[in-house]
């Protein structure tokens, strides 16, 4: 059950929700935590236009795999960072950098019947090899 702030109601009432924080390095995806916060939840994408995204995303799913909530996130499971060039005209560019570590924090409402939280990403092209599963951990530690 999501528990309410006294007095808040509707959509953005404040509530419990999971904070998960996530590193990245390489191929290697790991949960450093999850931590209970009160904040008003980032609201779904819509789950019926999953198979159309590219990059990253998150589905907070039931242990069926029916996914209860999906947010889009920045793809930090690439290895590229944006760096400045200092070419005229060519301002930003992506670079490889292999072994970079990176760390994000997602926050998804607390559903009873969720299970676990995955980590998808597609290539640039949506029409590519079709979603792929990266990461999957479990919504209670």
């Amino acid at each position: 059950m999501t528990h309410r702030i006294s007095g808040q109601t509707g959509s953005n009432a404040a509530g419990y929700l999971s904070r998960f924080v996530i590193t990245c390095r390489g191929s290697i995806i790991d949960l450093i935590s999850i931590k209970q916060v009160i904040a008003v939840a980032p609201p779904s994408d819509n789950i019926g236009e999953a198979d159309k995204f590219c990059g990253s995303w998150i589905e907070l799913r039931r242990n069926d795999g029916k996914i209860l909530y999906l947010k889009r996130i920045h793809d930090s499971f690439d290895n590229a960072v944006e760096v400045i060039t200092g070419k005229e005209g060519e301002k930003l560019a992506w670079e490889r950098a292999p072994g970079l570590e990176r760390t994000i924090a997602v926050m998804v409402p607390q559903i009873p019947e969720a299970d676990h939280l995955a980590i998808m990403t597609r290539g640039q092209d949506a029409k590519d090899k079709g979603a792929l599963e990266i990461a999957r951990f479990p919504v209670k530690m």
